[in-house]
């Protein structure tokens, strides 16, 4: 089955309606299979791997977990997400994942009881794969029950590698994404010195000046006490992100401060971003406009990606009318 590789939502899309429609599918390859048609063999081919009871059950247990995944991956896309509510999103995906480890019977039975009336359905016999006991490098679980057997084999090791990857991509830099997140204005007033300590040591070859810690505490000192004083005037706005903070932020005056809000602020969550200028410019650079320039293309593609920015047509009208002819 051919899905989107780089975009974990439309994956799951994609999943769920092959779930939904795998009936009509069927159908439709029985009929090209019928036709004796060039295709017939392409078509016998997938019915042939379709109509298994391994693939059915895998279908359904993907489509079940990825679904714990798919507004995550929805918000992860989306361009003005920080790396601390990425990581609080998927924590709690986690902690579900964790949930349904441990009630792992439950939960697979209602998987394999749907999978099992698709099953019916299509006339496919739920059989397990053969079992041999001098096998090392496939699954050989010594069960009659096709049940016990896809829920070993298949859906808690699904569940661990999921939680695993999740892990691996998110939560072990979670110490650092908090201890940054506290050299934002918002978080600085109420925080201490051992709050961002974790985040100064790990960055410290980024800074300009030679490392010093008891240079670095006074000058976190000094950040922490300007805002404090900034917030007891109740006009007063405190930026709660970290671009915010960084316009506010004297670089001449708070050195430290400055790169490490520069970094916490180019930090990417996802490459959603620039998956898609790509996918931009592959919509714009057609076979008619082959032949323009870069600065024609980048003006395109910089209207496509910006497209909320109001444009005022008679102020670039105007423009164009002041121009030199050349």
């Amino acid at each position: 089955m051919n899905y989107c590789d780089t975009q974990w939502a439309e994956r799951h899309e994609a999943i769920a309606l092959f779930k939904d429609n795998i009936l009509p599918i069927i159908a439709t390859l029985e009929q090209i299979m019928s036709d004796n048609k060039d295709d017939g063999s392409i078509g016998r081919s997938f019915h042939k791997k379709i109509c298994d009871f391994e693939f059915i059950i895998t279908l359904f247990t993907v489509n079940k977990l990825l679904a714990l995944t798919y507004q995550v991956s929805v918000n992860l896309q989306k361009s003005n997400i920080d790396l601390c509510t990425a990581v609080e999103s998927v924590e709690n995906v986690q902690s579900v994942i964790s949930e349904m480890r441990s009630i792992a019977d439950s939960e697979f039975k209602e998987v394999f009881k749907s999978a099992l009336n698709v099953a019916n359905n299509l006339n496919v016999t739920k059989l397990i794969p053969r079992i041999v006991g001098t096998q090392n490098h496939r699954q050989n679980h010594s069960t009659d029950s096709p049940e016990v057997y896809f829920r070993i084999s298949l859906f808690i090791p699904y569940l661990d590698e999921l939680s695993m990857s999740l892990s691996n991509r998110f939560t072990k830099h979670k110490e650092v994404l908090l201890s940054l997140q506290h050299i934002v204005l918002f978080y600085a007033i109420n925080s201490s010195y051992t709050n961002v300590l974790h985040a100064i040591n790990f960055y410290q070859t980024d800074f300009e000046d030679n490392f010093n810690p008891s240079i670095i505490e006074g000058e976190w000192r000094l950040w922490k006490s300007k805002w404090k004083l900034f917030s007891l005037d109740s006009s007063n706005s405190i930026p709660k992100n970290a671009i915010e903070a960084l316009k506010k932020c004297n670089r001449n005056e708070f050195p430290t401060m400055h790169v490490l809000l520069k970094i916490l602020c180019i930090i990417p969550v996802t490459t959603a971003s620039i998956e898609r200028s790509f996918s931009t410019l592959g919509r714009l650079k057609t076979f008619l406009r082959n032949q323009q320039g870069n600065v024609r293309l980048s003006g395109l593609a910089l209207m496509t990606i910006h497209r909320n920015i109001p444009i005022n047509v008679e102020e670039i009208v105007n423009m164009f009318i002041k121009k030199i002819e050349k």
